[in-house]
Order: C-alpha cells, then sequence, then structure tokens
C-alpha cells in the first residue's frame, strides 16, 4: 500500500475534469436507469412501503410479530451497496448484485427499541455480523417502456434472504461479548492492501457527486479497488458506511466528513484494524485517530467567489448610486473550511459594502448569523424564503 501514490491520486483526481464518452454509452445509461429504478424500489422495501410499482410482485414478509420489529429496525438503520451491475439496452434485460451494509446497533437500541426487546441488542449486533454482512443477492431486472422492474423471480429471492437474516438473529441468540474481539466490540478484519474506501456526504451536490467519481476513477486507474459511497447528509448513515468500509477490509478510507466531530468511534474502529484514515478538505476534530488532511486554500477560494462577485457585477466601474442587494449563505459553524471561505468572500467584498456599491437589506452579514449548520440544504433554503418574505416584498426583479 503506497500512501504517497494515493495522495497523489486523490489530489490528481479531485482536480481533474473528465469528459464521458465510450463506445457502450447507451447501455451505460440503461445501467443508470435501472440502478435509479432499484435504489427507488428498495427505499420503499426498506420502509416497508408498497413496492409493486417498482415489480412485478409486491413481496410480503411471512414473519412473526417479533421478527418484523427486529426486520424493521434493522432496515431503517442499515444500507446496501450494489456490488456489481449491467444493462443490456437491446435485450431490456438487466441484473446487480447488492449486499447490506451492518447496522449501528446502538442507535438502534437508543431510538427504535422497546424495553422488553433490548435484550435482543446482542442478537442482532452478532448474528448479523455473521450473516448480514455476509449476505449477497442477485437482483434480476427487466425493461417496461421507460421503466425498469424487479423480476418475480428476484423479488422472492430479496425477501427470503431478509427474511432469513431475521430468522437467523432470533434463533442463534447469541449473548455477551464473543471472543476475539477488539475493545470496541468488533473482530480484527483482514485488511485488503489494494482496496480504498471513499465516504463524501451527498450525490446530490455536483461538487461531491464530481470528486467522488474522480477520486475513484483516479484510484482505480493507479490499480486500485474502491468503494465509493455517499451518505445522503445524514451522519448516521455516513458512520454505517464507514463500519462497512472496515468490516470489508479497506487498507484506506477517504473521508468528506458531514459532521467533523461524530466519527471519533468509528474511527477509533479503523485505528484498531490498522486502516489509514484521510480526511478530505474537511478536517475531522477531536480525534488523535487521523492520519492525513487533504484540502485546498479554503480562504484563497473564499476569495475568487468574491472576485467572480466583483466581476460580474462590474462593481469597480459602477455607475455613481447604482446599489446591488446581496445576501449572504455561509457553511456549517462547525466547519473550520467554512469560516475560511466566508473569510476569504467578505475580505473581497467588504471595500464594496464601505462604498454602499453593495447592500444586504437583511443586514445579516456577520458569520454567525449566515452560517448554515450541517451545510442543511433545506436550512438554507428556508433561511433564504424567510429573507425574501421579509425584505424583498415590494422589490422588482430584473428581468
Amino acid at each position: 500500500m503506497n500512501i504517497k501514490k494515493i495522495m497523489a491520486g486523490i489530489m490528481a483526481a479531485a482536480m481533474l475534469f473528465t469528459s464521458a464518452g465510450c463506445s457502450s454509452r447507451s447501455n451505460e445509461k440503461a445501467k443508470e436507469a435501472m440502478e435509479d429504478s432499484f435504489d427507488s424500489y428498495m427505499s420503499r422495501v426498506m420502509n416497508s412501503k408498497d413496492a409493486s410499482e417498482y415489480a412485478n410482485k409486491e413481496a410480503a414478509y411471512d414473519v412473526t410479530p417479533e421478527q418484523e420489529e427486529i426486520l424493521r429496525c434493522m432496515l431503517k438503520y442499515s444500507v446496501y451497496t450494489i456490488e456489481e451491475s449491467e444493462a443490456s439496452a437491446r435485450k431490456n434485460e438487466g441484473s446487480l448484485t447488492i449486499k447490506f451494509k451492518y447496522p449501528d446497533v446502538q442507535t438502534i437500541a437508543d431510538s427504535y427499541f422497546s424495553d422488553e426487546m433490548e435484550d435482543l441488542l446482542d442478537d442482532i449486533a452478532h448474528s448479523s455480523k455473521a450473516f448480514f454482512l455476509k449476505k449477497t443477492i442477485d437482483i434480476d431486472m427487466v425493461r417496461d417502456g421507460d421503466d425498469w422492474l424487479v423480476t418475480k423471480r428476484a423479488d422472492a429471492r430479496l425477501k427470503k434472504a431478509l427474511q432469513k437474516i431475521v430468522e437467523d438473529i432470533e434463533l442463534e441468540g447469541y449473548c455477551g461479548t464473543p471472543t476475539g474481539t477488539s475493545a470496541t466490540g468488533t473482530s480484527a478484519m483482514q485488511l485488503n492492501m489494494n482496496r480504498v474506501g471513499i465516504s463524501f456526504p451527498t450525490r446530490d451536490l455536483m461538487r461531491w457527486r464530481e470528486d467522488g467519481e474522480r477520486l475513484e476513477e483516479g484510484l482505480n486507474t493507479l490499480g486500485y479497488d474502491t468503494d465509493l459511497e455517499f451518505a445522503g447528509n445524514d451522519i448516521n448513515l455516513q458512520r454505517i458506511q464507514i463500519m462497512g468500509m472496515v468490516e470489508s477490509g479497506c487498507a484506506v478510507i477517504i473521508i468528506a466528513a458531514i459532521d467533523p466531530v461524530s466519527l471519533n468511534d468509528v474511527l477509533d474502529m479503523a485505528e484498531e484494524n490498522g486502516v489509514t484514515v484521510i480526511a478530505y478538505d474537511r478536517i475531522i476534530n477531536d480525534t488523535a485517530t487521523l492520519d492525513y488532511y487533504v484540502t485546498f486554500d479554503n480562504y484563497l477560494l473564499g476569495a475568487m467567489q468574491g472576485q467572480y462577485i466583483v466581476e460580474q457585477l462590474k462593481l469597480n466601474s459602477a455607475p455613481a448610486g447604482k446599489i446591488y442587494n446581496i445576501e449572504i449563505t455561509a457553511g456549517d459553524p462547525s466547519d473550520p473550511a467554512a469560516k475560511l471561505f466566508y473569510s476569504g468572500a467578505y475580505d473581497v467584498l467588504m471595500p464594496y459594502f464601505s462604498k454602499g456599491v453593495l447592500n444586504v437589506p437583511s443586514d445579516q452579514i456577520d458569520f454567525s448569523v449566515t452560517s448554515t449548520d450541517a451545510w442543511s440544504t433545506d436550512r438554507a433554503r428556508g433561511r433564504a424564503e424567510n429573507i425574501l418574505g421579509t425584505y424583498y416584498r415590494t422589490a422588482t426583479l430584473p428581468t
């Protein structure tokens, strides 16, 4: 495992703008559509909702009420990954291989279980390692018009596998801490020195999606196998994904943390298993187990954003009396990079605030009032809607 080589690959991939183009583009588009449909199907299955819209047959669980409660909580806090997938646009058929990841059992216990079921916690923790983690399931799909549907046989296979998991949990009856485990309760894993995990906040933002794909492509070019996962800005989901990467034997894990202070115990688990952890762009705080931190000059990036506003609005040549209204939205106050972004942009724009060329009608300028907890899109949108409704009611937007 050549860490310098990986670090060089990270920086090269992060700065690389790639263009797509391959002879099997139609099959790639079909594969993307198929995977999207399967994700929609699984989203409903794992939330105990009707999934018949995405399958030729609605699955039903033949389980006891107690087994159903175990199943529901496991699916609520667990995640799956698509290990392999392929699709043929010409034949209108495809297939996926999925694997489930280990749930954050303590989170399940704290927020889901009723008191009388707490004695099943150890059963879930240890049986899920024995069965849940290792279970891969093959899924066949067919295209029906513009839609991709899970076949009846695959739908039944998936439900049978999940039912078998909860039956195993109930029947195995593990109790106490098994022998051969670490202090955190995890078995020592065999590292795959050629495997790198990449844990990023969300696929929804182009920046993270493209950074992740470039990293994956760059590391693959260097000869490494990769496990790229996006957590949908869900802190617990990111914890689960990182635990799964450790469990799967990743020798290096690259993390862009959603919350810089919520991964300490997960990083302890990684350290105990000999995993090298690299923080990508966002520093992970309050831990001594972080091995490397790769980032950009975040103050300079903020200054570049501010300079872009200056140039696009031609503030240096603005006519006398011309005023531009602007509102400021900053990042997560717990992320040091967010304050650097803000400072870089503010230092460039401050002279134009002083001259009166730039005006903030809401008077919300300081970082403390413009920051956005957890980089939440919903919080930022809600604040923007409130500002527009309060300070811009009579404003006429330019055409």
